[in-house]
């Protein structure tokens, strides 16, 4: 399905049932539901950022700053800390520049 939406074969309703299997696996947050959001986030992420507009938009930022939360919060390993940081920052690339940039500054 997020290769799908990357191509831009999806219309608005496919976008939005992309949203809800993204919140499915944000509300069972662990094991194989943290791997699925990471490659949902992955393929199509940037994307639909880029493309998709008001409500969905306002979702799916939303659904991002949750992700973020629940791993700060949950017990996750290391390596699903990984993937989650590499799909949060491949959605938000200029806030890990922002990041990188003023640490290297100090």
């Amino acid at each position: 399905m997020g290769e799908l939406a990357k191509f831009g074969i999806t219309q608005d309703g496919k976008a939005s049932r992309l949203l809800q299997n993204l919140k499915q696996c944000l509300d069972d947050f662990s094991g194989q539901n943290i791997e699925i959001a990471c490659n949902l986030l992955e393929s199509c992420g940037r994307y639909l950022l880029n493309t998709i507009e008001g409500p969905l938009l306002k979702e799916f930022n939303q659904h991002l700053d949750l992700m973020w939360r629940l791993k700060e919060k949950d017990k996750i390993s290391s390596r699903q800390l990984a993937n989650i940081e590499q799909a949060y920052y491949m959605c938000r690339p200029h806030q890990y520049r922002s990041s990188r940039v003023t640490a290297v500054q100090r």
